[in-house]
């Protein structure tokens, strides 16, 4: 049976692929749980529109995505409780990272764009990549030492 598929669903295809299933695939599991659809004629018809319409809004995203990491600063600074040895008493993990950039820039910086080998557990420099499709970039976290 061809059904289009209105999410990602492992082993089978992306959203708004059309594939072809068994029967009683289709019609016992992605159909009832509404991971797709019937593939008709007018199914299909509309199903190019959404499509172009989805790919158009990805890639509005990922450009401004691009602008955002183009106009961040180089440094941004982050306080943290720390002992006397500089072994912070919190890990620093993308979350916090996003945090700390969105306050220094004032723009909402998504979490999946940061990208740091480990989570942070010292005071110091470290490099934190933000990544979308088209552009990459390190910027330097100076991790404080505060109360």
């Amino acid at each position: 049976m061809k059904v289009i598929l209105r999410d990602n669903v492992r082993k089978v295809g992306h959203k708004y692929d059309v594939v072809t299933v068994a029967d009683g695939y289709a019609l016992n599991y992605l159909i009832p749980n509404r991971l797709a659809d019937i593939a008709s004629p007018g199914a299909l018809a509309r199903i190019d529109s959404v499509r172009e319409k989805a790919h158009a809004d990805l890639e509005s995203s990922e450009q401004a995505l691009a602008e955002l990491i183009a106009s961040l600063p180089d440094t941004v600074t982050f306080t943290g409780k720390a002992n006397e040895q500089g072994h912070l008493f919190a890990k620093v993990g993308t979350h916090e990272v996003a945090e700390t950039i969105t306050a220094a820039a004032g723009k909402q910086v998504p979490e999946s764009a940061i990208m740091i080998k480990d989570l942070i557990k010292e005071v110091g420099e470290h490099d934190v990549i933000l990544a979308s499709k088209n552009k990459k970039r390190t910027i330097t976290l100076i991790v404080e030492a505060g109360k």
